[in-house]
């Protein structure tokens, strides 16, 4: 299948340009394409499509993923081989040039600027598992590594497997685009007597005096801009001509008797003032306990019927761990743990059965406990089970709780005596607990929050407090990967994790000692917007929660 001397832009998904096995792809301009989904390439080859492939002499520029990808599935040794990319110039991608698998032949190409922080070259061996047999040569790049945005210094090409490339990693007198005559102007051949030139590297040679070019060689005229306006028929302002909608329409306000309602297709009505006794939402206050010094540290879940279950701490001189529900239509309320200074910081959640799972401090003996009934059982203390999830020295400051699909509990929480962050997990059927030393650096682990995600893997951030930072953690297989999602000054004393319907990570958190942020990597990468800019005062605990509502949309208190 060819696919040759074609102009595209501004179409596209996820692969802009998938045709087959072994596409031949010459002559090509592709730019500002695939904004309905940020994954793929602009040329995707998959893993038994690459045998013969050949990508050769095609310009591709500012678009929000990558060049020109052969793809193949990680750790798969050889899957995807044997295609060939060649005289290619690719600039302003977010990635230039991916190639997985293995025997690909890669040369003569020109890429620079990457974006989204991305390598302009990413040749990845799986720990050296492929790429071991592809040879890599004469090729223009200010940055070429066996990772997709970290340096060569850390992740070199296997020897033997590349030679006369410019690599600005390496090569760090110069940059590729400065290097050519008039990249603006879409000449790309080297300056005579520059580096490029001396080496032979890249897409075009110095001494070209007919210079191939890419796209369409003919003349077009673009059509005229279509028009966009209101399309529904019953606006005031309906517009037939138009074809897209632009959520512009307004309609007649519609109003009646102050006790009536009542619509007739094609009966005019006559205008009345509707009185609004009863508004839709409803400022509905309750006192749900009242009982002594309540409501200290509360943290509130429901059930699949929408009771509302309550933990906290009973100040004064009972300190004990209360819990509140409405689950049998009215409040009620109960002392389920007062065996010493018990209930700081607590953390409440229900599993698929709508068992009440509670973890919280127990200050007296510096332990981490486990409170848990079934919804069933009445709210007595003697229906509830009390253990200890962790009584190895001064822990269970900052705990935070998650359910996975198997109601598999995974918590995080600070261990005190060595400053760390921990993790703990036990399964439904199971009264033991597994705890785990996720991140010992320095003063790590306070202000937790854990969420897992579809494949019920569990994800952490929290506080860095030694570098004032806000760290991120998840566990792959059997080892966690420690990361700093944000090096601001004063960030994470109080941070909220929530996780979308396709494992995007948003996060709210407190930053800049006074500011309100959020992150996210639902582009491919992690974002910051700053929320709040005027919060004021010093957090004991995780005063921001974040929540994800259908369409994954987020929403921070």
């Amino acid at each position: 299948m060819y696919f040759t001397n074609n102009t595209v832009h501004l179409t596209g998904a996820s692969s802009v340009l998938s045709i087959g096995d072994a596409p031949k792809v010459f002559y090509n301009q592709v730019w500002d394409v695939g904004h309905l989904q940020t994954d793929g390439a602009v040329v995707q080859i998959m893993q038994a499509e690459a045998p013969g492939a050949e990508i050769a002499y095609n310009w591709i520029h500012d678009v929000i993923k990558y060049g020109a990808r052969f793809d193949a599935p990680i750790g798969e040794a050889g899957e995807g081989r044997n295609g060939t990319m060649h005289h290619n110039v690719i600039w302003n991608a977010a990635g230039g040039l991916m190639v997985k698998g293995d025997y690909h032949n890669i040369h003569n190409n020109t890429v620079f600027n990457s974006s989204a922080s991305k390598n302009d070259l990413i040749i990845l061996t799986d720990n050296d598992v492929n790429n071991g047999n592809s040879t890599i040569h004469q090729n223009a790049a200010d940055k070429m590594a066996d990772h997709r945005s970290d340096s060569w210094s850390l992740y070199p090409l296997p020897s033997g497997t590349y030679w006369d490339n410019w690599n600005g990693y390496v090569n760090t007198t110069d940059t590729v685009s400065n290097q050519l005559v008039d990249p603006i102007n879409f000449d790309f051949r080297p300056n005579t007597n520059s580096h490029l030139d001396n080496m032979s590297a890249g897409a075009y040679d110095a001494d070209d005096t007919d210079h191939w070019t890419a796209g369409v060689s003919w003349t077009y005229s673009p059509m005229s801009d279509p028009i966009s306006g209101c399309m529904d028929s019953i606006a005031i302002n309906y517009n037939s001509n138009a074809i897209f909608a632009d959520g512009s329409c307004t309609y007649t306000i519609i109003s009646s008797s102050s006790s009536t309602l009542s619509l007739e297709v094609g009966v005019t009505m006559t205008p009345h003032t509707l009185d609004y006794t009863t508004p839709f939402l409803a400022d509905d206050k309750q006192t749900a306990a009242s009982s002594g010094d309540v409501g200290v540290g509360t943290h509130v879940a429901l059930d699949s019927n929408g009771a509302v279950h309550i933990c906290s701490k009973i100040a004064g001189s009972t300190n004990d761990l209360s819990y509140t529900t409405n689950a049998s239509g009215s409040w009620q309320s109960a002392s389920i743990d007062s065996t010493g200074d018990v209930g700081s910081e607590c953390f409440i959640a229900l599993d698929s059965n709508d068992d009440i799972h509670i973890i919280y401090r127990d200050t007296t003996n510096t332990d981490l406990k486990y409170a848990t009934k079934t919804l069933a059982a009445s709210i007595l203390a003697s229906n509830w089970d009390l253990s200890a999830a962790d009584n190895n020295g001064h822990v269970g400051n900052f705990g935070s709780l998650a359910i996975d699909s198997q109601d598999r509990l995974h918590i995080a929480y600070f261990s005190g005596t060595d400053t760390e962050l921990k993790y703990g997990t036990k399964a439904s059927d199971s009264s033991t607990w597994s705890n785990e030393v996720v991140d010992t650096d320095e003063n790590v682990g306070k202000y937790t929050s854990i969420q897992v995600d579809s494949n019920d893997k569990p994800h952490i951030t929290y506080s860095d407090h030694t570098n004032t930072e806000m760290k991120y953690a998840h566990k792959m297989g059997a080892s966690w990967t420690v990361s700093t999602l944000d090096s601001t000054t004063s960030s994470g004393s109080g941070t909220s994790l929530a996780i979308d319907s396709n494992d995007h990570l948003h996060v709210a958190y407190k930053t800049n000692s006074t500011e309100m942020a959020y992150m996210t990597n639902q582009s491919g990468s992690w974002v910051k917007t700053t929320l709040d800019a005027n919060s004021s005062g010093s957090w004991g605990v995780n005063y921001v929660d974040i929540m994800i509502s259908d369409g994954d949309i987020p929403h921070v208190v």
